[in-house]
């Protein structure tokens, strides 16, 4: 069975982690019993391969879209 990944050990990408960025150096790849890929960094911090990114428009648009949804889902409980 091959597993392809968005990005390779030594890459330095935008990771999201507890709804935080930051600039990681991925160490470390793991792939769950569900086939999800997770990378890792050097302190063990580990961020969904979703959560990743190369550029800084796509980690923008990520926690634009996330607010979007947040600020859509507060106004259908205030109704």
């Amino acid at each position: 069975m091959t597993i392809e990944t968005k990005f390779n050990i030594g890459d330095s990408v935008f990771g999201v982690r507890d709804r935080r960025a930051a600039v990681i150096e991925i160490d470390r790849i793991y792939i769950g019993r569900n086939g999800k890929v997770y990378y890792l960094d050097k302190d063990n911090n580990t961020y969904d391969e979703n959560e990743c990114f190369t550029v800084l428009e796509d980690l923008v648009s990520y926690f634009i879209a996330g607010v979007r949804g947040r600020v859509c889902r507060d106004r259908e409980e205030e109704l």
